[in-house]
């Protein structure tokens, strides 16, 4: 048993008995290091790159970072034998090829070619170990920008919450004091909505490709500007809905009939002491929310009036779906 395995055990041993949360305890990281420390030893002490190794697998000279593992491996399997080599083979080919690594296959075609050579066998071994440690390091900056994308998506989404409520909630708790606020600041609410409805398509589409979406993904569909972006076309949308309701040009059952100038609320809940939102109202709400989600209603609906306009005039139309 090495000093330096010998500490960190004892270290795990230690705060194991003394039932504290084990800040210091053999983890991933720890027990890697724990097997390329066994190797080291097996090297002669006038190996030119024991000391190197050595420098690498120590916490206290260098950082606690995984590339330092991988390059301190790499030297390591520089030295081993090809038996050695054919061992951990079998058992790095398997966790590549689970880990999605592609060039496992045209590795093993060249490993385990009939005139491959010792040295042919190390190379290639030497390249997997290289492609597997990428891969590694590739998956974890994915899971760090993951954490990184949802957490921002997250504060706006709860920015756009919070200010909409608040807003909603001051209109509606004293519109008697306010008079007819709601029904004057419908068109803010319309466009509120919208937000929120472009916000939770981002959210419910980065739920549901979460495990699949990597570096590249996230930095071009999920940056802060993309987000934000998506959250003024969700307005936009929602402001043009609105347009479109208010000038008769989407009309039916579906579709609010209020003369928005009046107030929208309820005329017979006046006697409650919050009085709901009219029907109109909350068709509107709901309709700009549809417009904020949906990324083709809205383009899918001017493209519909553009050709009824070429075909001798526009007409009431409900939104395609």
């Amino acid at each position: 048993m090495t000093n330096e395995f010998a500490s960190v055990l004892g270290k795990y041993v230690k705060q194991s008995r003394s039932g504290r949360p084990q800040e210091w305890g053999i983890d991933l990281w720890d027990s890697y290091r724990i097997d390329l420390i066994t190797e080291l030893d097996r090297l002669s002490a006038d190996d030119p790159e024991k000391e190197t190794i050595q420098k690498l697998l120590n916490p206290v000279q260098s950082e606690r970072t995984w590339e330092k593992l991988y390059e301190a491996e790499q030297r390591l399997a520089y030295r081993r034998d090809d038996n050695e080599v054919k061992a951990d083979w079998a058992r790095r080919s398997v966790e590549a090829q689970n880990l999605g690594v592609k060039s496992v296959e045209a590795l093993r075609v060249q490993f385990t070619d009939a005139a491959a050579t010792e040295i042919s066998r190390k190379a290639v071994y030497l390249r997997l170990l290289d492609d597997l440690h990428f891969r590694y390091a590739k998956r974890r900056l994915d899971r760090q920008t993951r954490k990184q994308t949802a957490t921002w998506l997250n504060t706006v989404g709860l920015i756009v919450c919070v200010l909409g409520l608040v807003a909603f909630l001051v209109g509606w708790s004293f519109q008697q004091t306010l008079k007819n606020y709601l029904g004057q600041a419908h068109l803010i609410y319309a466009i509120w909505c919208g937000l929120l409805g472009a916000y939770f398509s981002s959210s419910v589409s980065m739920r549901t490709t979460l495990a699949t979406l990597d570096y590249d993904l996230l930095v071009s569909g999920y940056s802060k500007w993309s987000v934000v972006q998506r959250l003024l076309i969700g307005g936009i949308a929602a402001f043009l809905i609105y347009l479109l309701i208010a000038g008769g040009l989407l009309a039916g059952d579906l579709f609010p009939k209020a003369v928005y100038s009046k107030d929208l609320l309820n005329p017979d809940a006046s006697a409650k002491i919050f009085d709901i939102p009219s029907v109109d109202f909350a068709k509107l709400l709901v309709w700009s929310v549809i417009a904020g989600f949906s990324e083709r209603l809205l383009p899918d609906q001017l493209g519909r009036f553009e050709n009824s306009i070429r075909d001798g005039g526009p007409e009431r139309q409900r939104p395609s779906n």
